[in-house]
């Protein structure tokens, strides 16, 4: 049933996805029980498919199942787990609660920086989602080393053309020109849409959002006259 959610996903019929999904779920917690790392995996595909069709109030409530579930039977520090905190801190600030986010994105960070190493690329996205958990709850000063690190890391670990570190540059970038630093928010974008050119192509809609941060970057540093 799976590979057909798959199907069902490429082709854009995501309700008829998740439709199968909990049909599955419903299989699962019948014949292996609740607290099968299965049933688990259920709940999670939900919540991704969630996530696709923005919806992070119901996402984030199939996160916090699929999370009690996998503590339990997998363990705090088990990756899945640990995949699942940063899901539902995720859906948490999609749906306006980066205060509630933040824990969460904690833990998964620190835990993958004991499993992983302080240099890991699953640790910049890590850093990279408790930056949004801190800035959406407006504390961007304390978010930007945050972003900086993560930055650095994917820099270090990632390909030049890495759709992660462009994703991190905006982000970046976003902060400095709240701080009314379009100077180096310009770098910053710049980076981000040669990235995103290469990756995604001219026209593509990722790229073309860079591309009119970029433009109102520009402009904003004219009218400041730096």
């Amino acid at each position: 049933m799976e590979n057909l959610e798959g199907v069902l996903v490429e082709l854009g019929k995501d309700n008829e996805a998740e439709e199968l999904q909990i049909r599955v779920l419903g299989i699962r917690e019948k014949i292996l029980g609740r607290d099968a790392p299965e049933t688990a995996t259920s709940m999670n595909n939900i919540a991704v498919l969630l996530d696709r069709s923005a919806d992070p109030t119901s996402e984030e409530r199939w996160d916090r199942r699929a999370l009690a579930v996998r503590e339990r039977v997998l363990g705090p520090d088990h990756p899945y787990t640990i995949t699942t905190l940063a899901n539902l801190g995720a859906a948490l600030i999609r749906a306006g609660k980066p205060g509630e986010a933040e824990p969460f994105m904690r833990r998964s960070l620190e835990t993958n920086e004991k499993l992983l190493g302080a240099n890991s690329p699953q640790v910049a996205a890590d850093l990279n989602g408790l930056a949004g958990a801190l800035a959406n709850q407006g504390k961007r000063a304390e978010a930007e080393p945050f972003l900086r690190k993560a930055v650095a890391i994917y820099e270090a670990s990632q390909p030049i053309d890495s759709p992660s570190l462009a994703q991190a540059l905006v982000n970046l970038a976003t902060l400095r020109s709240e701080a009314r630093d379009y100077a180096e928010a310009e770098v910053l974008l710049h980076h981000a849409l040669t990235i995103r050119e290469k990756v995604y192509g001219v026209g593509n809609a990722d790229t073309e959002r860079v591309r009119s941060a970029l433009d109102a970057v520009i402009r904003a540093r004219a009218a400041d006259g730096k």
